[in-house]
């Protein structure tokens, strides 16, 4: 297929001395897209092409990496090559020889051990979704040093996007999505704003359909698995092993690419992700009797953003909205010590805040089809936030669940506390002044 093709190239490229051009590369595709058969195809070019080559395979659990490296060599005792290497199966000893060359393909279990004493140039990890952080370490200390002397060593991770739970991998991906120059990734799947109903858009975002996939597959899949799994497993998307909050057509019925009007009397909200890896700003103003919420930066730390609300609030009536309990309590504190006290928010407010903001986004005419009360311009941070968040139990209400392994909800608790500062304005408090 294509795509497979395409990702040989990536896997093969060289340097002028012949060492990989990317020592490390992500490979994220669909279910049924022809992974393993590819990973195969690339191991076995390596022991041939390498001499002394050392091949690793692994997956989520020891017994999946030798069932799929079992699936690479009867593929490949199929083809004109099979004389010429030696198959070894016994439980343990698993290998593909390639005496010519001394090479080897081997599986190997997902263990921080089990490479110990090892050499390895090409390690392949398939299924990568199903390690967590503790195991993805382990598994990274085992692979790491049976590299460290061998000049074409290279590390190819492969893998259909995971759960919640998918951290490691997520992460990986999130970096090769900011352009992190040690890592090359290769990402096949619809985008966060596409219905995953919409199996036209599903259709054209899988590289096996038209080939080895067909409409009736993905009837089919869509109809076993429902619209979150089917998501994840035909669409590449991550949005964890549950239905999102409220329906993405809802959602994009929200969605506009306008621009908030200049000069626009607005109000701006701000929030720390839990884990204080990134800052929000939005800003929300009216536009006729409608909200428009927009979100207007969002930065990795914290330090930046008091400086920042600041510049935003300096031609502004009204004071910005930060919660002051939880990750954001220290900008709040900040922003009281700059002369800018944001509005005061307590618990029932902030229930009433993600309600009201629920409620606006998922309103319907009387037909029943959308007719959000609320403008909310195209962002991939909220994209992101409203496939992940869910709701937390706060006294009586609810609010938006913070603590997510899917990522950050910063944006969305932003947007909610602009929102709630628009229709609820409080005149910030003006800087105390000496005649």
């Amino acid at each position: 297929m294509p795509w497979q093709i395409l990702a040989a190239h990536v896997v093969g490229a060289v340097n002028n001395d012949g060492r990989p051009r990317w020592p490390f590369i992500i490979v994220t595709v669909p279910r049924q897209s022809g992974k393993t058969t590819a990973a195969g195809a690339w191991a076995i070019e390596r022991a041939f092409t390498v001499p002394n080559a050392r091949v690793w395979y692994t997956a989520q659990t020891g017994q999946k990496a030798r069932e799929k490296w079992l699936e690479v060599v009867n593929d490949f005792n199929r083809s004109p090559f099979a004389p010429m290497v030696k198959v070894l199966k016994t439980n343990g000893s698993e290998s593909m020889e390639f005496a010519r060359f001394n090479s080897a393909f081997r599986p190997h279990p997902p263990t921080e051990d089990s490479l110990h004493s090892m050499q390895s140039d090409l390690n392949l990890i398939d299924e990568a979704w199903a390690f967590d952080e503790p195991q993805a370490d382990a598994l990274m200390q085992a692979i790491t040093p049976t590299q460290a002397t061998r000049p074409h060593r290279q590390t190819i991770i492969l893998s259909t996007v995971g759960t919640a739970a998918s951290t490691w991998l997520h992460g990986l991906i999130d970096q090769g999505l900011a352009g992190a120059e040690d890592i090359f990734l290769l990402d096949y799947g619809i985008a966060n704003d596409q219905d995953a109903t919409d199996l036209d858009a599903v259709a054209a975002s899988h590289p096996a359909f038209g080939y080895t996939l067909d409409m009736d597959s993905l009837k089919a899949g869509l109809r076993q698995l429902g619209p979150a799994g089917f998501a994840r497993g035909y669409g590449n998307r991550r949005t964890g092993a549950r239905e999102m909050l409220i329906h993405n057509s809802t959602w994009k019925a929200c969605q506009t690419t306008d621009y908030m009007p200049a000069n626009a009397p607005a109000v701006i909200g701000a929030a720390i992700d839990i884990e204080r890896t990134e800052t929000a700003i939005a800003a929300a103003c009216w536009v006729g009797d409608t909200p428009m919420i927009e979100v207007i930066e969002v930065r990795p730390g914290t330090r930046w953003a008091p400086a920042k609300i600041e510049k935003y609030c300096k031609d502004l009536k009204d004071a910005p909205v930060v919660d002051n309990v939880g990750p954001s309590s220290t900008l709040h504190a900040e922003l009281t010590r700059r002369g800018l006290p944001p509005m005061d928010i307590k618990t029932r407010e902030l229930t009433t805040a993600s309600a009201e903001l629920l409620d606006r986004m998922t309103k319907t005419d009387a037909d029943g089809n959308p007719a959000p009360a609320v403008r909310i311009r195209s962002s991939s941070h909220l994209d992101l936030a409203m496939a992940i968040v869910e709701k937390r139990r706060l006294g009586d209400g609810w609010t938006w669940q913070r603590r997510s392994q899917g990522g950050s909800i910063a944006a969305l608790e932003a947007a909610t506390l602009a929102l709630h500062g628009l229709q609820n304005r409080q005149p910030a408090d003006p800087k105390p002044q000496i005649f």
